[in-house]
């Protein structure tokens, strides 16, 4: 280890391996060091920089996604009041057909009836004259004859009781029991949607950065080669197949998943419990927490969410291509597929990110 001539007489004078500071300077290549380190600042900058940009270009999208937000909404509510108005256009329309043809009805009885007035004024006007006949025979014939004629018009207001016409009227509307259900449902609606924060990574390519050995090395790097682990417990499980995959839960119980087929809960001495009544084609599992636990089921392409404590499927996801490992960790679940690739998905089965490996296989356990 390389130390200052001050500090070697003064307190490392008893340790080994001490080597003057001055005399190893001497032989590094300072130039290339400054290069090297004029190089990755400039790297640093540009990155910066790229970064900056980046973000200001973030901002002025971001801008624009919530005017387009705020315009989706103004348009969800341009198309209902549209509607709305097409509807109000046509009911007003009824209302007015249905009131002018009532309208039109009454006038023309009030009209029919003022003519039946006067010819009943005119007759009972007359009725006078007839008296005054020069014979009662003729006075007589006057007066049956007016008679005939009251009893016409007494038909007529009788008839009139059972008019449709005469009958009294008034404009009602019957409510659609359709708009109650939509009002009922609007005040449900806690919200148009949910506004969300989405984070994707950055390439910045760093790899321009160059990395730069020591000036100075201080001492050999120790790596370790050897590791002993001792088997704490063992357990002998009797299955009969073969297992695709294996987990110990948090409360030391053992699942063992069958080859793709069903799913074993072991207590923590290896014994059969039970056998969870999931659908078979598990491969393999994971735990999220206490009670719940994730499947893999590669024929179908599905990742089932089940609740152990009372033995029931919670959440299904169906993936578009096979997948086989799982993997649980921040809220996430890490999966590996068929296409070389592990996807990143929440607990809601949306992708979060999609990872592709070099090798040319299936991502098995």
């Amino acid at each position: 280890m390389p130390c200052c001539d001050e500090c070697i007489p003064s307190s490392h004078l008893q340790c080994t391996g001490i080597k003057i500071l001055a005399s190893v300077v001497e032989k590094t290549k300072i130039e290339e060091t400054k290069e090297s380190v004029d190089k990755d600042t400039n790297s640093i900058l540009h990155l910066l920089d790229k970064m900056v940009n980046n973000k200001s270009t973030n901002i002025k999208t971001g801008e624009q996604k919530c005017e387009d937000i705020k315009k989706s909404i103004v348009k969800i509510r341009n198309q209902m009041n549209k509607h709305l108005d097409h509807l109000e256009k046509k009911l007003c329309q009824e209302v007015d057909i249905i009131w002018n043809q009532e309208k039109s009805n009454a006038t023309d009885l009030i009209t029919e009836i003022k003519e039946k007035k006067e010819n009943v004024k005119k007759v009972h006007n007359n009725l006078p004259t007839v008296t005054t006949q020069s014979s009662k025979l003729q006075s007589f014939l006057g007066v049956h004859q007016i008679e005939q004629q009251v009893h016409k018009y007494q038909r007529y207001v009788e008839d009139l009781e059972n008019d449709d016409r005469a009958k009294e009227f008034y404009i009602k509307m019957r409510q659609n029991n359709e708009i109650e259900k939509i009002l009922s449902n609007l005040g449900s609606i806690e919200s148009l949607g949910e506004v969300m924060v989405v984070k994707t990574e950055i390439a910045l390519n760093r790899e321009t950065i160059v990395s730069r050995k020591a000036q100075v090395q201080s001492r050999e790097q120790s790596n370790i080669n050897n590791m002993t682990m001792n088997i704490e417990t063992k357990i002998d499980i009797n299955m009969k197949k073969y297992s695709s995959d294996m987990i110990c839960l948090i409360d030391g119980r053992v699942i063992v998943v069958q080859w793709c087929d069903k799913i074993n809960l072991l207590t923590s001495d290896g014994k059969l419990q039970q056998q969870l009544p999931i659908p078979d084609g598990a491969y393999c599992i994971t735990q999220i927490n206490q009670i719940t636990i994730a499947i893999t089921y590669p024929k179908t392409g599905h990742i089932q969410i089940c609740n152990m404590e009372n033995e029931t499927v919670t959440k299904v996801f169906t993936l578009d291509i096979p997948c086989y490992c799982l993997s649980f960790s921040n809220n996430s679940l890490a999966v590996g597929m068929r296409d070389d690739q592990i996807r990143i998905i929440d607990l809601e089965g949306n992708t979060l990110n999609s990872i592709q490996v070099q090798s040319k296989q299936v991502i098995l356990c």
